[in-house]
């Protein structure tokens, strides 16, 4: 059985983009680096074992069985995503101390 593919939505990719330019500004462009080589093997992972992260649950239907898991090297950035038949979605990338709830209300 083939792995599943992987789909990163419109929102996940600006968060994406949003953590590497704040990594860069404020920690170094080398663990901007670091953060997207990590990111990228945390997303394979996920197409090998697309069940690892934590089931989740919210009030929004575009989230029903939402998993979360967080970004090795980067605990504290949590991929959430849902495990479909042949694909996984990627909803967003979100630091833990936002307000998570709040955002997918």
């Amino acid at each position: 059985m083939p792995f599943p593919k992987i789909i990163v939505y419109p929102q996940a990719k600006q968060d994406i983009a949003e953590i590497i330019k704040y990594l860069a500004k404020e920690a170094s462009p080398d663990n901007a680096d670091e953060f997207l080589v990590q990111l990228n093997d945390s997303l394979e992972l996920l197409r090998h074992q697309p069940s690892l992260g934590v089931l989740r649950s919210y009030k929004s239907p575009l989230l029903q069985n939402a998993r979360m898991k967080p970004i090795k090297g980067f605990p504290k950035h949590l991929i959430f995503y849902q495990d479909k038949t042949d694909t996984i979605h990627i909803i967003r990338i979100i630091h833990s101390s936002r307000d998570i709830d709040d955002l997918f209300a």
